[in-house]
């Protein structure tokens, strides 16, 4: 029965550590985006499709994993419930409707759609 145990918690580290380097990734490929936008066009446009071939890379060895990034990106609604941390949520108060300016970090779900890792982001006030 030990031996069970052990497998669980190396299975858990080795999600944890595959869920850590996919999300450094992420963030690695936002800088990269920004980093090429400044590049003269017929740069850009052949580093944006390798970076878009890197992005898509990494969802499907998430996918491999059991897990996916939540659909959540900048101009999303956000509320209290959404798995995210709101890195200036005390910026507004509980009446202001908000949406979601910049995602930091994105979250992981597991593929029925629970968070396994909540995602960090920058919110604004919605326009009206």
């Amino acid at each position: 029965m030990k031996r069970t145990q052990e497998k669980v918690t190396i299975a858990g580290s080795a999600d944890r550590i595959l869920i850590d380097a996919v999300v450094e990734s992420w963030r690695f490929l936002a800088t990269f985006d920004r980093a090429i936008s400044m590049l003269p066009l017929d740069q850009e446009q052949r580093f944006q499709t390798r970076a878009r071939f890197f992005r898509t890379r990494l969802e499907e060895l998430l996918n491999d994993a059991g897990f996916a990034f939540s659909p959540l990106r900048a101009g999303s609604s956000y509320d209290l419930g959404l798995p995210v941390t709101a890195l200036n949520a005390e910026d507004f108060s509980s009446v202001d409707s908000l949406i979601i300016h910049q995602v930091i970090e994105p979250t992981i779900v597991v593929e029925e759609g629970s968070p396994i890792r909540f995602g960090t982001v920058i919110l604004r006030k919605a326009s009206k």
